[in-house]
């Protein structure tokens, strides 16, 4: 799929900015996981289990937190079922969600810290994982992950979408960076008419962005 590429200033702007905070980004994932190092190492993008070469199709599925994963199961356990030699890969950006992620999906579900939004870091993980499908829960959108996943031909998707308009004015003021990402998804399933409201105004496709509720 042909990706929209970002705004070249807003772009480079974002990233130093990112570089720079992430002099404390790590050493406070250090101190917050350092009884957990493959939550740190999984943060950079490093994952050591070695994967099927041969399993389609890859299917990365990204839920931020503990309630995004609750949110995301049903869909695990259909997609299990359905697919049973696909690989599944569930990325979760919190310790605690990473944690209660592990002891809640199939044992074939591989349970990921989520990389941070730094193109090397990215770069690593999508190396690792090989995506045929990005699935997105409810309301996380990196911008460089998604101008990556665009790079790579790799569809998105978001399921239970929400976006408040407290949110959708806070990215009005940067909308030149984040338009991008809005556009590129093949299809968006909102949780209310407000919710979908709010993103199209974004610049979501509005012809590929539905309500349906919660998972």
């Amino acid at each position: 799929m042909d990706g929209v590429p970002l705004v070249e200033p807003m772009s480079l702007l974002y990233n130093a900015l990112l570089h720079t905070a992430a002099s404390g980004i790590f050493p406070y994932i250090w101190l917050k996981a350092r009884n957990d190092p493959e939550f740190r190492k999984g943060r950079r993008g490093i994952y050591n289990r070695a994967l099927s070469e041969h399993a389609r199709p890859r299917i990365w599925l990204h839920a931020s937190s503990v309630g995004e994963v609750t949110g995301a199961l049903p869909v695990l356990h259909a997609l299990h079922a359905r697919l049973p030699r696909a690989s599944l890969f569930l990325t979760v950006g919190t310790l605690q969600g990473f944690s209660f992620a592990g002891s809640q999906v199939p044992p074939s579900v591989r349970v990921l810290p989520f990389p941070l939004d730094l193109p090397l870091i990215l770069k690593r993980a999508l190396n690792y994982m090989q995506p045929d499908l990005y699935v997105g829960f409810e309301g996380e959108f990196w911008p460089n992950l998604f101008r990556l996943l665009a790079e790579n031909g790799v569809p998105a998707v978001l399921l239970n979408g929400r976006l408040s308009s407290r949110s959708t004015r806070r990215y009005r003021l940067v909308q030149g960076l984040f338009q991008p990402v809005f556009t590129q998804f093949t299809w968006l399933a909102m949780h209310s008419w407000d919710d979908r409201r709010n993103i199209v105004q974004l610049g979501a496709p509005s012809g590929r962005t539905l309500v349906l509720g919660s998972s």
